[in-house]
């Protein structure tokens, strides 16, 4: 007769069993990243920000339907209100800015990555003197990553990238503004690998965005400074920026859009521009639109238009090494357009910055605008311009896609039919109906 096993035997038992079945579903299992971040609640001050920030992770902001601004009083580290050490994304749904308070950068970005989307950030100072005196906005030093999406960055100083000072990183700007900063070089980016003994790590990435009005007070890039290292820039414009020298200071003030370079011993120094408009920026000495130095710095054009920039030596171009992949327009003949479709000494006849749709000001062509049905339809499908405009409308709306940052949607057609009472022909009284499509 044999006896039931007790309650304590058959525990024992199935402890013995699951415990290596437990063991194996974690082996199994994909690991699983510790998440730090949270919502933010309250915008009074930074409190709050601060603490959700610490650990990385995803932050995101509860404030209330309306705009609101975060003052930012406390600081991480000396000259940084923000310090990023660990994977940050920040997501403010376009509602919320963050405002220095005139004392320190907003971001030190130390070899960690952090991601900003539907951000306002102004106010930030970088002027204290090395290291704080690089990146007004953002400073990205041991191979940081940056991606700043769908946000806004104005009215940020320092003496290196007014916004964002890239020296050992990357950085990407996609379907944003930049605008009203201010650097002695860089008045918006400068981008600067400071190992030039060896390949550079830094590489930068303008996508559907606008870069303007921002100043170099006395160096050079009004909107755009880049050394050792290399620059994607796409349906984007960059447009009223200046580069000034101090006059007699034998300080130059070249590339009142773009001012690219290189060390003597490396040549990494390149700009890859396609369908993007440089208009309208200046520069005091060389190149109001690109600034290529003699010292390694290069660059290849397609599908872009550089005019109506104003320099002393070279209103559109300066250049060294500018290479153009055809389908380029040029107000004069300062940059050397001379591939298939370039056209040279044209007015591209486009409308002044403003907003002409999406979130980034922008120069439509105006009707009749050579830029229009005349660029080169493979580079408008292929990445990074990927079969739209700066604005996100489709390219291309007629047979070609259009030169520049902006595809012409002056499409309008008109049609009237009419309907008669009693039919044809009409007789006196009755009434007849139009309908204007």
């Amino acid at each position: 007769m044999s006896a039931n096993p007790s309650p304590r035997r058959l525990l024992r038992l199935s402890l013995v069993i699951s415990l290596p079945i437990l063991a194996l579903a974690f082996l199994l299992l994909p690991p699983q990243i510790a998440r730090a971040g949270g919502e933010v609640t309250d915008c009074s001050n930074d409190t709050d920000l601060h603490a959700k920030l610490a650990g990385g992770g995803l932050v995101t902001f509860n404030c209330g339907s309306a705009p609101v601004s975060i003052t930012l009083t406390s600081t991480d580290l000396p000259g940084s209100h923000i310090s990023i050490t660990q994977t940050t994304s920040i997501s403010g749904g376009g509602l919320v800015t963050l405002q220095g308070n005139g004392d320190a950068r907003i971001f030190n970005v130390d070899g960690s990555s952090l991601s900003l989307e539907g951000l306002t950030i102004t106010g930030g100072r970088a002027l204290q003197g090395s290291p704080n005196n690089n990146g007004g906005a953002i400073y990205i030093i041991n191979g940081g990553v940056v991606s700043v999406t769908d946000s806004r960055i104005f009215d940020n100083r320092a003496q290196y990238g007014g916004a964002i000072r890239a020296a050992e990183g990357l950085l990407t700007v996609t379907n944003s503004s930049l605008f009203n900063n201010q650097a002695e070089y860089g008045g918006a980016i400068y981008v600067m690998d400071l190992s030039p003994e060896s390949p550079p790590i830094n590489t930068a990435t303008i996508v559907n965005s606008a870069v303007t009005s921002n100043t170099a007070t006395h160096g050079d890039g009004g909107a755009v400074r880049i050394w050792n290292s290399r620059l994607t820039l796409a349906n984007s414009t960059l447009s009223n920026n200046r580069a000034l020298e101090i006059a007699g200071s034998g300080i130059r003030g070249d590339g009142g859009g773009i001012a690219v370079g290189g060390s003597e011993t490396v040549s990494y120094g390149l700009v890859v521009m396609t369908n993007t408009t440089i208009y309208s920026n200046s520069a005091s000495i060389n190149g109001g639109g690109v600034h290529i130095d003699d010292t390694n710095g290069s660059a290849r054009v397609k599908n872009s238009i550089i005019a109506n920039n104003a320099a002393t030596d070279g209103a559109n171009c300066s250049t060294i090494i500018l290479d153009s992949d055809g389908h380029n327009l040029a107000s004069d003949d300062t940059c050397d357009f001379d591939a298939s479709g370039d056209l040279t000494n044209t007015n591209p006849l486009l409308g002044p910055l403003a907003p002409n749709g999406g979130s980034t000001l922008t120069h439509a062509p105006l009707p009749g605008s050579p830029a229009i049905n005349a660029a080169d339809n493979a580079a408008c499908a292929a990445p990074p311009v990927s079969s739209v405009d700066q604005r996100g409308v489709a390219r291309p709306q007629g047979v070609t896609c259009d030169i520049g940052a902006v595809e012409a949607t002056i499409n309008l057609s008109l049609g009237k039919s009419s309907t008669s009472q009693g039919g044809d022909p009409v007789r006196p009284t009755e009434r007849i109906t139009y309908t204007i499509v």
